[in-house]
């Protein structure tokens, strides 16, 4: 009978898992279309000679709903993982977002454009209690900044510890050197709890 229940307890676990699993898939689905559409959409205006305050927009959009999909996902971060699925896709968001960041930065060059961005480098996969402890101080301030300075500011969280190569090359592009960093506009990088309040004096 203990042996029933206790496997019975993991098929559900496993469930419960698939369900998630499933929904965080049509999450990276939907980011990853998205993108895409970013993508040809910048082509077309710079090919075309259109407005670059409409592209401009559309990124923060863009941004704005990986965002809130990343926040997601942060819920079944914080559950039990019976199998090591839920830390494969969120090594995709983690280069999805690299991938947007990365073409931001052509547009906000092409474009002159004085869009904020905030790119938020934190260790994922670590067990350090102080480490976590800071990192959620951080990353909770910077949800105030976001909240506050909604349509002025794009905000990626980025994990530099699942082994996505070009996040490691950004980073040595930067000069993060230690994680939880936070980059503000590509300049000005600040690492300290103490500097936080710092942070929106160097918005644009």
């Amino acid at each position: 009978v203990a042996m029933i229940i206790f496997w019975s307890g993991i098929m559900v676990g496993i469930f419960f898992e698939d369900s998630r699993i499933a929904e965080i898939t049509k999450f990276y689905s939907d980011s990853e279309t998205s993108i895409s559409d970013f993508n040809l959409a910048s082509e077309l205006i710079f090919g075309s000679n259109l407005d670059c305050d409409k592209l401009t927009k559309e990124g923060i959009i863009f941004a704005d709903r990986i965002y809130e999909e990343a926040k997601k996902l942060e819920r079944y971060d914080n559950s039990n993982k019976i199998t090591d699925r839920v830390v494969h896709l969120h090594k995709r968001y983690d280069l999805l977002r690299t991938l947007l960041w990365n073409k931001l930065i052509e547009n906000k060059e092409k474009c002159n454009s004085t869009t904020n961005t905030i790119v938020y480098f934190y260790d994922y996969l670590t067990t350090d209690f102080d480490q976590i402890s800071t990192q959620n101080t951080m990353a909770n301030y910077l949800t105030k900044v976001k909240r506050e300075n909604f349509d002025k500011v794009i905000l990626l969280p980025i994990a530099g510890d699942t082994g996505i190569l070009s996040t490691e090359i950004l980073e040595e592009v930067y000069g993060i050197t230690n994680r939880p960093a936070i980059l503000v506009n590509e300049k000005h990088k600040i690492d300290r709890l103490e500097d936080l309040n710092s942070l929106e004096s160097l918005l644009n």
